[in-house]
């Protein structure tokens, strides 16, 4: 693991960050907020050293604790909790300033030996927990079922009753004009945001692969604009290559779990990926469950248009139960396991949360640039399907602008997002992305089950209570970007969502419906 040369310091008395560890923090001083706001931007890292006792100008002790920032909670107020994990102990050097925040050379110092069955068993007395593994992957489990029971079941069996397209379907719970806008509009538009995360991670792997970092804006350029033009114009020939491109990610899934499956159960640390604040264990679980949802969100709205084409209810079940419940259980367990066996062995540090990291150790420079180069073909489909669906949203809420202009705009915009790195930020993109279709998906179940398990037909205009009910669940699925800490939020948002429109339907919120012509009413009975 790289540690930088020169951290921010804070001197605290009669405090020790050893290595492992963790420390809550409470920070409230200007200097102390804007030290926590640049360490966020860049390597996420700074030291807690002790006040030499009897100084009484701030004198930090040479040797100190290196730290790593698992999760900071901004309030309203400014202030912000921060959960500091301790990497390594270091040794401090010049000071290279002290405005606005104390900044000093470092140096990792060697960790001295120690009785490590004497330590477990001191762990286990004082009731520290032994690792999250288990929880997350419970994470994993109801991740998958949420998905498949709140977001997928419903809008699956609308499209297999009518046969219709979301936007067309989705005008019983927002209106025949609202639906254009929501959910319409929306699907195009955060189209443009995971052909952004598509391309950032594709960029770095290929980057990453060839062991060229130059390459990285290059590659984004090309790959979003190649994926949009592709979607644009050839995605039947995509379509018919995607068939089999699974298989490499699969191969890769396969490969880290014969490396480091077996180290799995002797993973202690608490894990990158749950950067909770505190709960252990239970906090990790509710992360994976908003990380799963919020990546699934707008799919399981777009299970309208996937089962047009299925037969009855069962097939749409079926469908679900394997392409959701199976598909993310198998994906994101193996996932876990691998990095929990990466870190149990030593083979990547804390702040690894990626497999291809653990991979780049195990294999070859030539292997290794081999698999990033496999993953990025694998990934290319899902950007041209991206930029197709985009398209279509977009001929349909804006029939008169060319779709290479609307698309061509939503490509630079997506570069925008990969070459800045927000698009890395998979937890903010998540957030947004379940914060917008929670309460999507949540207000049409609702929908559905008030109308007996049928589609209504077209409600007049913007249906108030499908415009409310969004409205309500996007406000607290968002609170997380925004440095509010809620728990499962995308959950939240599909369950404020599902409540405000059964609450409005009855209070007699909802637009009339409109009349079908005969023979779409009889094809979609």
């Amino acid at each position: 693991m790289r540690f930088p040369d020169e951290v921010p310091v804070m001197t605290l008395p009669e405090a020790t960050l050893f290595p492992q560890s963790l420390l809550s923090l409470y920070n409230f001083e200007p200097r102390y907020r804007r030290r926590l706001a640049d360490t966020l931007e860049t390597h996420r890292m700074f030291s807690v050293a002790c006040q030499v006792p009897g100084r009484k100008r701030e004198t930090p002790s040479v040797v100190a604790g290196l730290g790593f920032i698992r999760a900071a909670v901004r309030h309203a107020d400014g202030t912000s909790h921060l959960v500091l994990q301790g990497l390594a102990r270091v040794e401090l050097g010049k000071t290279k300033r002290t405005r606005p925040y104390r900044i000093q050379a470092i140096k990792v110092l060697p960790n001295p030996p120690c009785n490590t069955v004497r330590v477990d068993a001191l762990a286990a007395k004082v009731g520290l927990a032994p690792g999250t593994l288990g929880a997350t992957l419970v994470g994993v489990v109801l991740g998958a079922l949420i998905c498949h029971f709140l977001f997928y079941l419903v809008p699956g069996r609308l499209g297999q009753q009518t046969g219709l397209p979301l936007y067309i379907v989705g005008s019983s719970t927002f209106g025949a004009m609202g639906s254009l806008f929501m959910p319409g509009l929306l699907m195009g538009l955060l189209q443009f945001g995971w052909l952004g995360v598509n391309t950032f991670f594709s960029a770095k792997a290929l980057a990453a692969g060839f062991n060229m970092p130059s390459l990285f804006i290059p590659i984004c350029i090309l790959f979003a604009f190649g994926a949009a033009f592709v979607g644009l114009k050839g995605i039947q020939y995509v379509g018919k290559v995607s068939t089999y491109l699974p298989i490499i990610p699969l191969v890769v899934l396969i490969m880290g779990l014969v490396m480091f499956a077996g180290s799995a159960g002797d993973y202690k640390a608490v894990p990158a990926e749950a950067a909770a604040a505190s709960g252990g264990g239970f906090s990790a679980m509710l992360l994976m469950i908003s990380a799963i949802v919020g990546f699934f969100a707008t799919a399981g709205a777009a299970g309208v248009d996937i089962c047009m084409s299925n037969r009855n209810k069962s097939d749409v079940s079926m469908g679900g139960i394997v392409g959701v419940i199976i598909a993310i259980i198998f994906t994101a367990g193996i996932s876990v396991i691998v990095m929990a066996g990466a870190h149990a062995t030593g083979v990547v540090g804390p702040t690894d949360v990626q497999m291809t990291a653990a991979l780049a150790k195990k294999l070859s420079p030539g292997l290794f640039a081999v698999v990033m180069i496999g993953l990025t073909l694998a990934a290319f489909p899902g950007a041209c399907f991206s930029s197709f669906i985009a398209a279509n949203c977009f001929k349909t809420t804006m029939p008169k602008i060319n779709p290479f202009i609307s698309v061509g705009l939503g490509a630079v915009v997506s570069i925008i997002l990969a070459v800045t790195g927000v698009a890395g930020n998979l937890m903010g993109v998540f957030g947004l992305i379940g914060a917008s279709f929670g309460p999507i998906c949540g207000a049409i179940m609702v929908d559905y089950l008030l109308s007996g398990g049928k589609w209504t037909g077209p409600r007049a205009g913007f249906n108030p209570a499908g415009w409310i009910a969004w409205a309500a669940g996007f406000v607290v699925g968002i609170l997380p970007n925004l440095g509010v800490n809620v728990p499962v939020a995308p959950v939240l948002a599909f369950i404020i969502g599902a409540i405000v429109y059964f609450l409005c339907s009855k209070m007699g919120m909802r637009s009339a419906v409109v009349p079908l012509p005969a023979a779409l009413a009889a094809a979609t009975k």
